[in-house]
């Protein structure tokens, strides 16, 4: 992932000069419109380290709760930084939410802890024992990328930067964190187990390379996953340094129904009634924070037929 963003530099070095050769000294229309908004345009990329830092510990905890869940648990339990990016907000950006968004927060608790239930009591039906390791890590890691988010919209409100620099900056940073957790990884033996030190240590990163530059499809994969991760970080950082944390957040929450739907048509997952049930609470949770669909469905139908009557009366 980290590697992904750090390309994300090269593609900003390109923009930037072609930036300056065609404005020079001069500054762009969006430097203008930074300056106007009082964002400052003395950048300084030591503080993007914060929300590089919770990239990692929010991956780190991503993937060891992946391998004991199946990935549409996991997706739905990312549906929660909504509530997580809710929270951060009226800390440290003094956000308020009215009553109709909260009520869609507890909608998506609910619907979230549904699921995760069905999850359970399903068992290895699936691909993954879901066990409640790894939904724990996975509540983490989602706590984790909600500060992400919020602390990434706090320092754009701040310092002017391009999303591409954002990315590659956090890419770079998160990458050296995790060079130096896979080398001390490395060295701590563990008792081999189904999902984790499979080859008798916490990490084994020579034989992870290894694998992979002997097997085609594993390679391929893996540069897939650079590319579209590299991609999804550049829109993500967009969308927060145009709109807002909770855009992004939202849009996050989008994914899990089409990752639920596909894994039950390539088999990986058996269908549950329960997590369905729970998939149809979070949505309209979200739908209700959005404002796509109002608490009280029968207020507007009301003042329709109150108004109707007054003409009538008239």
């Amino acid at each position: 992932m980290f590697i992904g963003e750090m390309c994300c530099i090269f593609a900003f070095l390109f923009m930037y000069r072609r930036q300056k050769s065609a404005y020079g000294n001069k500054l762009t229309e969006d430097e203008k419109a930074a300056l106007a908004k009082g964002i400052s345009l003395k950048f300084n990329p030591l503080w993007f380290v914060i929300p590089a830092c919770f990239d990692t510990l929010s991956s780190t905890l991503m993937y060891i709760g992946l391998a004991s869940i199946d990935a549409s648990v996991m997706q739905i339990i990312n549906c929660t930084i909504l509530i997580w990016i809710a929270f951060f907000s009226i800390i440290y950006l003094k956000r308020r939410y009215t009553l109709e968004q909260y009520v869609g927060l507890a909608a998506l608790v609910i619907g979230v802890a549904v699921v995760a239930v069905g999850a359970i009591t399903r068992g290895n039906k699936g691909m993954s024992s879901n066990s409640p390791f790894g939904i724990i890590c996975s509540l983490l890691a989602v706590i984790f990328g909600g500060l992400l988010m919020v602390s990434e919209e706090k320092l754009l409100s701040v310092f002017y930067a391009h999303p591409l620099q954002v990315v590659g900056i956090e890419g770079a940073a998160g990458f050296g964190m995790f060079m130096v957790l896979l080398t001390i990884f490395y060295f701590i033996p563990c008792q081999p187990t189904k999902n984790f030190c499979v080859y008798g240590r916490l990490e084994d990163t020579p034989r992870a390379i290894m694998e992979i530059g002997t097997n085609g499809p594993l390679f391929a994969m893996v540069l897939l996953a650079i590319t579209s991760l590299g991609f999804f970080n550049y829109f993500g950082v967009s969308l927060t340094k145009y709109a807002s944390a909770t855009h992004r957040g939202a849009v996050n929450a989008v994914r899990p129904f089409t990752v639920w739907i596909f894994c039950l048509i390539v088999r990986w997952e058996v269908f549950s009634w329960i997590q369905l049930v729970g998939y149809l609470i979070s949505v309209y949770g979200m739908l209700l924070y959005y404002g796509i669909v109002p608490l009280n469905p029968f207020a507007k139908k009301k003042e329709l037929v109150e108004a109707n009557t007054k003409l009538t009366d008239e």
